[in-house]
């Protein structure tokens, strides 16, 4: 992934965060950070000219670190980076990874946070076997839930990306993080 990809996605982060900042409530946790692991679902029959019918539709291990600023009760943004595994229909593969920035809409009930969000990834894919090399920036989103005892949480979450190569990328993933309060 380019430099200047990157930096786009780093400096809309920390825009957001700025932006939130005079929202900010009292009781809200403020910083936190996760890491997860799930599988990613391929989805994505591919024709080429030269190598005919790839079929690269197979799941694999994902694996993701993140951090947000829960700006309110019911706001939070979020950035992080995520490796989405590999797919192959051998002698040809790929590996794709990226870094994401999106926006939650939280809803509190007791200990369980639900929230549905909303960004976009900076994703790069690496083909070999004579698959070609991609990345672009595409939009994400996802629904998922997480269990607050005090600063620590567990979190379940489905998300969807929509990617140009592998396309129809799914990810399902079990998080653990710690807000700091």
């Amino acid at each position: 992934m380019s430099d200047i990809v990157r930096n786009t996605v780093v400096a809309v982060a920390a825009a957001g965060l700025v932006s939130a900042a005079p929202i900010v409530q009292a009781d809200a946790p403020n910083i936190y950070i996760g890491a997860g692991a799930g599988v990613t679902n391929f989805d994505d029959r591919v024709q080429f000219e030269d190598l005919g019918n790839v079929d690269l539709g197979e799941d694999d291990t994902s694996y993701k670190l993140f951090g947000g600023y829960r700006a309110t009760e019911n706001f939070a943004i979020e950035a992080g980076y995520r490796d989405f595994g590999e797919t192959s229909d051998e002698p040809f593969g790929v590996e794709t990874d990226g870094w994401d920035v999106s926006a939650l809409g939280l809803l509190l009930i007791g200990p369980v946070d639900l929230f549905a969000k909303g960004g976009v990834i900076a994703w790069d894919t690496k083909g070999r076997g004579g698959l070609p090399d991609d990345g672009d920036e595409d939009l994400t989103w996802g629904l998922g839930g997480a269990l607050n005892i005090g600063g620590l949480w567990f979190r379940l979450e489905s998300e969807w990306f929509d990617i140009d190569f592998p396309k129809d990328i799914q990810t399902v993933t079990a998080s653990v993080g710690w807000s700091f309060q």
